[in-house]
């Protein structure tokens, strides 16, 4: 079994809170100490050695977690999810800042509603994440799409709230799969992010039930990809 740990190394100090500025300022402050193992992937934001047991050390130097936005600009984003989940009068608890857990070079507000948890970029105030609170479980007796209906209504449903998708899809790669009454859409990047090696890919997901429930939804940041 492999075993990652993770060191998070914060030298850095924000100058704001633009993804672009968390991008081009990230520059370590010291020279990397000697590594235990052999460095098999190193860029400025971090390395990745392998270490005994066919294990890897992740070793990262993201810029540190900004603090808040203001009430405004989260009224921004609180917005945002409102519509996103076509629920004006939706109650949402602020619960603070974090990295994308797909995509460590983007920072997201996370917010909780009674049924789900969503997560908004603060570069561009476009959720980015949501995931309900239960996993609906279909009765017996339900109806069943097929799964051509099931991927329809997930592209519709991308159309619909990822402002690239469209633009994108036919640079991405398709990867259906399921479990169960439950299906995943995912559309992802070829190839690895080179200067974050120990992200997967970037990719859009889609998470349905074969009632044709959306219960799951995430986007790692297909708009940030640069195709020729």
């Amino acid at each position: 079994m492999r075993h990652v740990s993770f060191f998070i190394a914060a030298a850095l100090t924000l100058s704001g809170c633009s993804l672009a500025r968390f991008q081009s300022t990230v520059e370590p402050t010291q020279p990397w100490p000697p590594a235990t193992g052999t460095v098999v992937a190193q860029t400025r934001y971090g390395r990745i050695t392998s270490v005994e047991d066919g294990g890897y050390s992740i070793e990262l130097r993201e810029t540190p977690i900004p603090a808040d936005r203001p009430e405004a600009e989260r009224a921004v984003a609180q917005a945002a999810v409102r519509a996103f989940a076509d629920a004006p009068a939706l109650t949402l608890t602020y619960n603070g800042l974090q990295r994308h857990p797909e995509n460590t070079g983007i920072i997201v507000e996370v917010f909780d509603s009674p049924e789900a948890q969503f997560m908004v970029d603060v570069q561009d105030d476009h959720v980015v994440y949501m995931q309900a609170a239960v996993v609906p479980r279909l009765s017996p007796a339900a109806t069943r799409l097929a799964p051509p209906e099931l991927e329809a209504r997930a592209r519709a449903f991308l159309a619909d709230n990822n402002p690239c998708f469209e633009v994108l899809v036919d640079h991405l790669q398709f990867e259906p799969g399921g479990k169960g009454d439950n299906s995943f859409f995912r559309w992802s990047n070829p190839e690895p992010d080179i200067e974050r090696p120990w992200n997967q890919p970037t990719f859009v997901q889609v998470g349905i039930d074969a009632g044709g429930l959306i219960f799951g939804y995430v986007d790692s940041g297909i708009c940030y990809l640069h195709f020729p």
